[in-house]
C-alpha cells in the first residue's frame, strides 16, 4: 500500500530502503503509459520553492563522462511524439520569464573551459553569421584577426554608403535584385576582387557591389571565380567600370534629395 500524500519516511525506514533494488529497475514504460503521464502533467508548473530545491540539489554536481555518454546513447534514434511539440508550444506560451539569477547561472555555466566551443576555431562562414546577427549585417572590420586589420583607412561607412547609392540601394546578386528598405539592415558591400585592402591599392581594381547582408553575401564565399568574373563583367559592361560615387557626386545627390 502506497503511503499517503505528503508522508515523509523516517530515518529508520530510509536505512532499510538503502541498497534495495527498485521494483521497476530495468523495466521500460509503454508508449501509451508515457502519453498518459505526459497528459497528466500538462499545465502543471513547479512552485518557486520547488525550483530552488532542485537547483540547490544540482548545484556543483558535475556529470561524469560516463554519465554524459549514457545520456547521449539513450537519446540516439529516438523520435519525439507529435504531442511533444504541442506540449512545448503550450508551455512556451505560459512559462514564467527567465530571472536575472537564472541568466547569471547560465552565463557562468558556459564560461571558459565549460563552453563546448572552448579552444575550437569557428569556421569563417560561422564567424560571419555570428557577427552579422549581432550588429545587423555589418561585419566589416568587426572580426579580430591575429595578423592585424584587414581593411585600409579608406574602407569607411561613408565609402560603403556611396557604393550602395551608386547602385540605387539594390542587391546586385544574380537572381535576387532586392531593393533595400529603410526598415531593413543595410546591404553589405562585397569586394569583387576578394582583396580586403583593394580600396587603397593601386595594383588591384577597386570593384565593389552591394548585396544582401545575409544570404547573398554568404554565397559569394563559394564559386569565387564565377562571382569575380560575373561582377567584373557587369560593372565594365553596364556601368563603364564605375561602381561608386565620388564624394562630390554623392554630396550633390544628397543635396538634390533634400
Amino acid at each position: 500500500m502506497a503511503p499517503p500524500k505528503g508522508y515523509k519516511h523516517t530515518d529508520e525506514e530510509k536505512a532499510k530502503m538503502k541498497g534495495r533494488v527498485p521494483h521497476n529497475k530495468g523495466k521500460h514504460l509503454s508508449q501509451s503509459w508515457k502519453d498518459a503521464l505526459s497528459i497528466s502533467h500538462m499545465d502543471k508548473h513547479p512552485t518557486q520553492e520547488h525550483r530552488d530545491k532542485i537547483a540547490a540539489s544540482l548545484m556543483n554536481k558535475p556529470k561524469t563522462p560516463e554519465h554524459v555518454e549514457n545520456m547521449s546513447k539513450s537519446q540516439k534514434g529516438k523520435k519525439k511524439p507529435a504531442s511533444f511539440s504541442i506540449r512545448m508550444k503550450k508551455y512556451n506560451e505560459t512559462k514564467p520569464p527567465i530571472t536575472d539569477l537564472t541568466r547569471e547561472r547560465l552565463s557562468e555555466s558556459r564560461m571558459g573551459e565549460k563552453n563546448p566551443r572552448y579552444g575550437k576555431v569557428a569556421l569563417y562562414t560561422h564567424r560571419m553569421k555570428m557577427v552579422e546577427a549581432k550588429i545587423g549585417g555589418f561585419w566589416y572590420g568587426s572580426i579580430v584577426y591575429p595578423e592585424g586589420p584587414q581593411y585600409c583607412e579608406k574602407w569607411t561607412a561613408e565609402f560603403r554608403e556611396r557604393v550602395r547609392a551608386f547602385f540605387g540601394h539594390k542587391c546586385m546578386m544574380p537572381g535576387c535584385g532586392h531593393e533595400w528598405q529603410p526598415s531593413e539592415p543595410r546591404l553589405a558591400v562585397h569586394h569583387v576582387t576578394y582583396e580586403p585592402k583593394s580600396c587603397c591599392s593601386e595594383e588591384v581594381p577597386r570593384l565593389f557591389v552591394p548585396v544582401c547582408a545575409k544570404k547573398c553575401h554568404l554565397k559569394t564565399n563559394s564559386k569565387k571565380e564565377f562571382y569575380r568574373e560575373y561582377f567584373t563583367d557587369m560593372i565594365n559592361r553596364d556601368f563603364d567600370g564605375k561602381c561608386f560615387f565620388t564624394k562630390e557626386e554623392y554630396a550633390a545627390l544628397f543635396s538634390a534629395m533634400r
